[in-house]
């Protein structure tokens, strides 16, 4: 981590000679790059650098952001090839380029720019970083460019729905709201889970009949109003409730029968709404969910070429890849080949939390970065893995999500390369003592890769809880190091007590019996105190345990934390004397 100025050339210029230009007429987004590569110039060298548009003279060093009236006869942009967000970043004749699509891809360019040539680091909202003291020189005839893999990036923790950090991973899903400045937000309409939002006379519980002539006329009716209040949405989600009560009539179980799931049923009745609409609407896509119990694509009726498939490994296990000889996984990566010979365009819903246990230690790190490259190389085009979006997390929800977003910007990115981005945020999020924290994350993963878990497993499936005694006494002195470490750093301090309730969970629950069970009454009252500074600790930091749960209106801080979010019943709380 430094704070010293640094040295940097364009073409062996300094660059405190050069002007940065842009078009106040074109995108927004463009405007807003071009003054972020001023601030973030002048906080790596000290030179605060002219902005001005393109209707200002041509000077010999300029660092043109996006798609100015400088372009013709020096260089040209291609952006049918940028189309989805893509960029390129050249030196000619000393003039650095910076340009693509002009809804984001010039801003990732600017943001790409300053993290691989500058070392800047965003690690999360109000942490940056510039990790390197070294001078930089950007060569005449320097040129590179990116063409992303994954054309819908998102990701859902509370601390990523910040735009402005949103923007620097690019992130470019509707979680949260983009102004035009930071890229605006993608054509999508509808909403995820939502046929009751279209046949309301059914309930949520229930699904409506897919397969009755009525039911796709008021599908049509009622997508087709939609349509016409918002003719801009490109992509519309229309999608199955999150249950199991499919229709179960006579011709719905024939249509099953002869595609050979109720996915047939869904995809039949998509098509039909896809159909209805694509002469008036070219541009339009429809996307529906593969899950559950359309998870298995159809054996006859494929997916409209403007239908996205959304596909959801909910079922498998999170401790291997999914593409591994693993029994829970084997399915899902049949799954996934069936919709790659169907379906024109798949995007992924995947999942990174324990939806039953927000708190306890979720240990697929590795596997992530297995995982989306395997997605990449089986022709995903967008991913979405979703985490704890109920509260802040006590868990690794910052580094996890850190890591996402730089694999879905780069999905070929080697193990190693991964590794360093895992490093590189731990010492700058944690500070000097993350390496203590790398062994609490290896330890986790070396041991939860020895057996299988879902999205809810409890937490003696994930680690055994006798393996958590047997290793709780060494596993807190990491912690305890890595707090002495940044002790003076209230930040930091912060971050590692927070991450460190995760043990603290664990830690509490398999003490119980060594620390309360039997014992004076000196031990039970220091337990019992002990359990409420940890709950305490969640409560002051929003930290909640379980998916749709808040804090519960009574504690038994007698009792083991596990228990706790067990069976959410509860004894009178005790107080400290």
């Amino acid at each position: 981590m430094s704070n010293k100025l640094r040295k940097l050339t364009i073409a062996g210029e300094c660059v405190c000679k050069y002007q940065v230009v842009y078009n106040e007429n074109s995108n927004k987004s463009e405007g807003n790059a071009a003054a972020e590569l001023v601030k973030y110039i002048e906080l790596t060298t000290g030179h605060k650098l002219p902005l001005v548009t393109d209707d200002a003279p041509a000077t010999e060093h300029e660092i043109i952001v996006g798609h100015t009236n400088r372009e013709g006869e020096l260089y040209t942009v291609d952006r049918e090839k940028y189309e989805y967000e893509g960029y390129m970043i050249a030196v000619c004749n000393k003039k650095l380029i910076i340009a693509g699509h002009e809804k984001r891809g010039t801003m990732y360019g600017v943001y790409d720019f300053l993290e691989k040539h500058l070392n800047w680091r965003f690690f999360v909202p109000g942490l940056e970083l510039m990790r390197s003291e070294a001078d930089v020189d950007m060569p005449e005839g320097f040129f590179e460019e990116k063409l992303p893999v994954f054309e819908y990036r998102d990701i859902d923790w509370i601390y990523a729905r910040d735009v402005v950090w949103a923007n620097k991973q690019k992130l470019n899903g509707n979680y949260r709201r983009y102004d035009e400045a930071h890229g605006g937000n993608l054509p999508w309409g509808g909403a995820i889970h939502s046929f009751h939002h279209f046949f309301p006379e059914h309930e949520y519980n229930s699904q409506p009949c897919l397969s009755d002539p009525k039911n796709i006329e008021v599908a049509i009716e009622r997508v087709g109003k939609i349509l016409e209040e918002n003719p801009w949405i490109e992509l519309f989600e229309i999608s199955q409730n999150d249950n199991q009560n499919y229709c179960k009539c006579e011709r719905c179980n024939a249509i099953a029968e002869e595609e050979g799931n109720q996915a047939g049923v869904l995809i039949r009745f998509i098509n039909a709404l896809s159909d209805h609409f694509k002469d008036k609407y070219p541009k339009l896509h429809f996307q529906t969910f593969a899950y559950q119990y359309t998870r298995t694509a159809p054996k006859k009726t494929m997916p409209r070429d403007n239908v996205v498939i959304k596909l959801c490994p909910m079922e498998c296990c999170y401790h291997h890849p999914l593409y591994a000889d693993c029994p829970q996984n084997i399915a899902f990566a049949s799954d996934l080949e069936s919709w790659k010979k169907a379906a024109k365009k798949i995007y992924i819903w995947d999942y990174s939390t324990n939806f039953s246990y927000f708190l306890a230690p979720f240990p697929n790190l590795s596997v992530q970065q297995k995982n989306v490259r395997w997605f990449a190389e089986n022709n995903v085009k967008g991913l979405y893995p979703e985490g704890n979006y109920c509260a802040p997390s006590g868990e690794f929800a910052e580094l996890r999500g850190y890591l996402q977003a730089k694999l879905m910007w780069d999905p070929y990115m080697s193990e190693e390369e991964y590794n360093y981005h895992m490093d590189d945020f731990l010492e700058g999020y944690y500070g000097a003592g993350w390496k203590e924290i790398k062994k609490f994350i290896d330890f986790t993963e070396r041991e939860a890769h020895k057996r299988h878990c879902d999205l809810w497993s409890h937490p003696n499936l994930v680690i055994p809880l006798e393996v958590w005694k047997e290793n709780c006494a060494e596993i807190h002195t990491w912690w305890d190091a890595a707090e002495e470490a940044v002790k003076e750093d209230k930040e930091r301090l912060a971050n590692v007590q927070r991450s460190r309730l995760q043990f603290t969970f664990l830690e509490l629950t398999v003490t119980w019996e060594d620390r309360f069970e039997g014992k004076d009454k000196e031990s039970r009252d220091n337990y019992r105190r002990d359990c409420m500074r940890f709950y305490n600790a969640l409560v002051k930091g929003g930290i909640f345990w379980r998916e749709a749960y808040d804090y519960p209106p009574k504690v038994n801080f007698s009792a083991p934390p596990l228990s706790w979010c067990n069976a959410h019943t509860y004894g009178e709380p005790e107080t400290e004397d």
